[in-house]
């Protein structure tokens, strides 16, 4: 089986995404299968898959036709059996127009993480097109198979009228966070005061704002508690401006995007995430990998993997109040955080294991030939 792993993926990082993608190569060719990856521009972490002997081409994703014509190459050449697609409409469109142009019947699949009702619809020439003809039509009769995160996404394309899908949750690789890391040597994490960490990009899908507004109750009631946000994006000063509008901001300390989380995880007391839509967020699957709870909102694929009450909680979008009290909760007793924190990591240890992972994509894979 040869697959073709084609991805709108341009993060300076490899992230937890890129890791799997690797892992999965590899696991692939021990089986005697081959991968071959196409990104859109150069990344200093395609060296890790060449190291491991994996293929990784530049692909034009932004010019449709250069982009079908650099990929029907590709397929037709290393006769290719399957194209995966990640990350946006452009990578879509180009696999089908590929699977109607190539000479051979390569099968498509394409994999979903964080659709919405904007997103199906969105206006524009090429989203158009394939919302009103792709995602209907071209959806069901060209695309062999939508690989979903979450049931919710599964839910909200079946709606749409696409029959042919499968959730398979996003996964993690427990081993690789699992390995020692040293508390990172800056500010807060040098306090030994508490910490409650927000990874997430500053978009107004995420929230922050309703974050910032229990942190500004808590400290009312506690002093001590550090509140760390990693990310970049948009609404980063809007955000910077409102945590000082409130009075909070010696309590808050915003860093840059890390290409490696894992020693700031280590050094959180528990995580939250207050975003408005979500597949299935991957800062969760890393934080439970670490042994850490999580507060989150109730929205899409977050249910799936977050038990209330048993390794983290749930509240209601927007709702401060309800945000406040469980943060409250959890920096009061320790013993709970140790507790929800060893029932998360025993979670994706059992059902979001990157193994397992691999194992049913594979399996997906070879279903279609």
């Amino acid at each position: 089986m040869k697959v073709l792993e084609l991805a709108n993926y341009k993060s300076p990082c490899l992230w937890n995404f890129g890791r799997n993608l690797k892992e999965m190569g590899k696991e692939f060719r021990e089986e005697g299968d081959t991968v071959v990856y196409c990104f859109p521009e150069y990344r200093e972490w395609w060296e890790e898959f060449r190291k491991e002997g994996l293929e990784v081409v530049e692909v034009n994703m932004e010019r449709i036709w250069e982009g079908v014509e650099k990929v029907k190459k590709i397929v037709e050449e290393k006769g290719i059996d399957i194209i995966h697609t990640h990350f946006g409409k452009e990578v879509q469109l180009i696999s089908m127009l590929v699977r109607m142009f190539s000479s051979l019947r390569v099968k498509i699949v394409w994999h979903w993480r964080n659709p919405i009702k904007s997103d199906i619809t969105s206006e524009g020439r090429v989203k158009k097109f394939i919302s009103k003809w792709g995602y209907r039509s071209g959806g069901n009769f060209l695309v062999d198979l939508h690989l979903v995160v979450s049931y919710e996404i599964e839910r909200l394309l079946k709606e749409k009228g696409i029959k042919k899908v499968k959730t398979i949750h996003n996964p993690v690789d427990v081993e690789w966070y699992s390995k020692k890391v040293n508390l990172p040597t800056i500010y807060p994490y040098n306090t030994g005061l508490p910490i409650v960490l927000n990874v997430s990009n500053f978009r107004p899908q995420k929230d922050h704002f309703t974050f910032l507004k229990a942190i500004s109750m808590i400290i009312k009631e506690n002093s001590k508690p550090r509140f760390v946000l990693i990310g970049e994006g948009e609404l980063k000063g809007k955000v910077k401006q409102y945590a000082y509008s409130l009075g909070i901001s010696s309590h808050v300390t915003f860093l840059p995007v890390q290409c490696d989380i894992r020693s700031f995880l280590f050094g959180a007391d528990f995580c939250v995430l207050t975003t408005h839509y979500e597949g299935l967020p991957n800062i969760i699957c890393e934080a439970f990998a670490m042994g850490k709870p999580f507060i989150a909102t109730k929205v899409g694929g977050v249910e799936e993997i977050i038990k209330d009450e048993e390794n983290g909680f749930l509240v209601e979008k927007g709702d401060v109040k309800g945000l406040k009290e469980r943060m409250n909760f959890l920096l009061q007793n320790k013993e709970m955080r140790k507790k929800m924190g060893e029932k998360g990591k025993k979670l994706v240890e059992e059902e979001f294991n990157l193994k397992k992972w691999i194992k049913r994509i594979r399996k997906e894979f070879k279903g279609l030939n």
